[in-house]
């Protein structure tokens, strides 16, 4: 298959989930249908696509969580609109209203079942582009399990003074970013 080809069913397929006209379910087992994994491999250099596939595909997976946000960050830079990155996907969807996870912190915390740990927490450790567990917003979403899971009074209490003292010392407006 051709990369505009590939790129044209993407685009088609996160339009219509967008739009409501099918569902997250359908679109993965269409996406599996229409675009053979062995093109998406050969597109080691087309990050957009090759996200844009991995996203569409794991969109019938049980734990998954891919919000409306990174839905719509793909749809615009398919339809050239933004420039694909990382970085910028990760900024655009956690600026966003949208909450990138269900889970609400309360101040004491609370009792996790299996399937919310597995829904928000990552498969594996590993540390990709900089970031534990392979980017931003899936570091956030483990953040919000584990304030969800010990508590914002335990994490206030964890950044104590001397962290927060530390940090600004240490910060030379990077993470303003």
């Amino acid at each position: 298959m051709l990369d505009l080809d590939i790129k044209e069913t993407l685009k088609e397929l996160v339009n219509n989930i967008l739009e409501n006209k099918i569902s997250r379910k359908i679109a993965a087992k269409l996406v599996r249908e229409r675009i053979d994994e062995s093109d998406i491999f050969r597109l080691q250099n087309e990050d957009l696509l090759v996200n844009a596939y991995w996203t569409i595909n794991g969109l019938d997976y049980k734990y998954g969580n891919t919000t409306n946000s990174e839905l719509t960050y793909l749809k615009l830079c398919l339809d050239g609109e933004r420039e694909y990155s990382r970085e910028d996907k990760a900024e655009f969807v956690l600026n966003n209203e949208e909450p990138i996870c269900r889970l609400i912190p309360s101040l004491k915390g609370q009792e996790l079942d299996v399937e919310e740990f597995d829904k928000y927490s990552p498969e594996k450790m590993e540390c990709f582009n900089g970031y534990a567990f392979g980017d931003k917003i899936t570091c956030c979403k483990l953040l919000a399990l584990l304030m969800a899971n010990v508590g914002i009074e335990t994490v206030v209490k964890f950044a104590s003074k001397g962290i927060w003292a530390k940090a600004l010392e240490l910060d030379d407006g990077k993470s303003e970013k």
